[in-house]
Parts: structure tokens; C-alpha cells; sequence
């Protein structure tokens, strides 16, 4: 919600409704560190790196960072 709520301020947040996953800028190499299997992270180019937290990708016990930063659950249980 805090990044929703900064996107919108900044007049940014791109409010379509559904739609595909996004996957926003994170650091290179971040997801070299897991165990199994080696995984592709393509960042979403263009104003769909602007839509809300709830249409963002989550690696379950591998959070994005801008999610961990703001304390998001580790989804490791429902």
C-alpha cells in the first residue's frame, strides 16, 4: 500500500484492472541465490512497472526487495 500510495502521489500509478503480472526493476543477480532451478527475471519495461503492489510477482520464500523493505508477509504460510 505504501508504494501503491507514493506511485499516486507522484501521479504515476497506472490504475487498469487486470491484466498480466508485472515484474518491476530489482537488483541483477538477486534471484542467483536460490537454491533450485536457476530462474529468469525479465523486468517489465514502460508505464506497466507503474501498476499497483497486488499485480506485482512474488518468488514465495524469495521476496522482491521493494517488498521486503516494507515488511510484506514472507507467504510461507496462507
Amino acid at each position: 500500500m505504501i508504494r501503491d500510495n507514493t506511485l499516486f502521489s507522484a501521479g504515476i500509478l497506472v490504475t487498469t484492472v487486470g491484466g498480466p503480472t508485472i515484474f518491476p526493476y530489482q537488483p541483477d543477480g538477486y534471484l542467483d541465490h536460490m537454491e533450485f532451478p536457476k530462474r529468469s527475471y525479465d523486468t517489465t519495461l514502460g508505464v506497466g512497472q507503474f501498476r499497483r503492489g497486488l499485480y506485482t510477482f512474488w518468488q514465495r520464500t524469495f521476496l522482491h526487495p521493494a517488498m521486503l523493505l516494507f515488511d510484506a508477509p514472507s507467504r510461507e504460510e496462507c
